[in-house]
């Protein structure tokens, strides 16, 4: 058992602390063994087929992205996953396709979802670390900042404006691709006006 210990412990080291259930088969280990370490506390079982080493800190965003497949990281979690804003948001945000389900959308103390029909939700999503180096699906800097402008009421507008700043100062933003997504959410004219203001 010692010698399964440890390398249970090493495969989750070389996960950034992460076991999950499915990787069991891969690495032909038991599902009693680690059963068995959570028992005397040796890992901690932070989510159902979700394991996480004693040394490493719950990534919230991983674990968030793992209870709910279907979310995207959006609105103000994606701008402080992409570097665009310096604030950790006080509740994450996540888009989720019209008609899917889960439990945590009753904690809206803590979360925020967004629906969309399946076109929109497939737009702009790409893969990014967390500050734990774990990698999450996100939507793209440029689809987040032409959406949150689409709807600009709703949002934190100094927030949108200064990563909108920030990101065209730093050239970590796509001036083609803003005018591209704010296309499908029909703030084209609006995006241009910002840009405009902006930069001159």
């Amino acid at each position: 058992m010692k010698e399964t210990k440890e390398k249970i412990l090493n495969i989750m080291k070389e996960n950034n602390g992460i076991l999950k259930t499915s990787m069991l088969k891969f690495y032909n280990i038991s599902s009693k063994n680690v059963q068995k370490m959570v028992k005397n506390d040796e890992i901690e079982r932070i989510e159902k087929g979700l394991y996480l080493h004693p040394d490493f800190l719950k990534d919230e965003y991983y674990i968030l992205g793992y209870r709910v497949p279907k979310g995207v990281f959006s609105h103000e979690s994606s701008l402080y996953l992409h570097k665009l804003s310096d604030e950790n948001p006080a509740f994450f945000t996540l888009t989720i396709p019209s008609g899917w389900n889960s439990p945590l959308l009753k904690d809206k103390e803590n979360y925020t979802f967004f629906y969309l029909k399946k076109e929109l939700w497939e737009l702009g999503q790409e893969k990014i670390k967390t500050p734990y180096g774990n990698e999450v699906v996100v939507y793209s800097k440029e689809r987040t900042l032409a959406e949150m402008i689409s709807k600009m009421d709703q949002m934190d507008r100094n927030l949108v404006l200064h990563a909108l700043r920030t990101g065209l100062k730093d050239n970590l933003l796509d001036r083609t691709l803003l005018l591209h997504y704010a296309e499908h959410f029909k703030s084209r004219d609006r995006m241009r006006t910002y840009l405009e203001v902006i930069t001159e």
